[in-house]
């Protein structure tokens, strides 16, 4: 005997179940656990970057430290042709090393790693009798002058070989009296640092390595008030650093 359920139950039941057949189909599905993937330690790779000292004096041992990277326990070091007995690894990134006296030149510097890997530095390594000659060189100017006369001349052209010898900076420092506006005292040191600078690079010193500033008659050398102070302060100063 079939029975038959009233009309109004049949509807909710038919609604309800198609909202359940809607809830189902709209639930997202759970996202699949991330899998852990890896990740492969870099690659340090043997570079020798610098050495400090970087300048040495010729016959004079002294101690040194080789900076980069990937340095090995029994890493090797060469400065030039010749090894250095007495190198030691510190860490991946610094070795030390004994130097003994070495000849006037420029060397390479080369690390060896225990498994034949090399890297070179081109030329990191200077060893050069240090010229003190040329550390200040002064020169002197005429009244409201910035020329250079015979006197000052010849003592720049006796320092010319040391600033050619030389790999570091010159600065040229233009001075004035007191006489004269700040304003126009600098403008005249600045004219008088830049004929010394000129002259020098006229002469043969890099014009990369040479630079003039302007002091006008802020840093005086006698603070008197006569001629002879006042010509004393009329000057260029030449400075010279490694």
């Amino acid at each position: 005997m079939t029975s038959f359920l009233p009309r109004a139950t049949r509807s909710a039941a038919l609604i309800a179940g198609f909202g359940l057949i809607l809830m189902t189909a709209g639930c997202p599905k759970a996202a699949p656990e991330p899998t852990a993937v890896p990740v492969a330690a870099p690659e340090v790779t043997l570079q020798v970057s610098s050495v400090d000292p970087s300048k040495a004096q010729p016959n004079k041992a002294f101690a040194a430290r080789v900076f980069g990277s990937g340095f090995e326990d029994g890493a090797k070091v060469w400065i030039g042709s010749t090894e250095m007995s007495q190198a030691r690894v510190e860490n991946a990134n610094t070795i030390k090393m004994s130097v003994a006296g070495l000849a006037e030149g420029t060397f390479d510097i080369v690390v060896e790693n225990p498994d034949g890997t090399r890297s070179t530095l081109r030329g990191g390594l200077r060893v050069k009798t240090r010229t003190t000659e040329c550390d200040f060189v002064r020169v002197g100017f005429g009244f409201d002058s910035s020329k250079l006369d015979q006197g000052a001349s010849a003592s720049l052209d006796k320092a010319l070989s040391c600033y050619q010898a030389r790999s570091g900076t010159v600065t040229v420092e233009g001075h004035t009296d007191n006489r004269g506006t700040t304003e126009y005292n600098l403008a005249l040191g600045n004219r008088r640092a830049d004929t010394v600078a000129r002259y020098i690079k006229n002469k043969g010193v890099a014009a990369s390595r040479v630079r003039a500033v302007s002091y006008g008659e802020e840093r005086p050398v006698n603070k008197a008030n006569n001629e002879a102070s006042w010509s004393e302060n009329r000057r260029a100063d030449l400075v010279a650093k490694d």
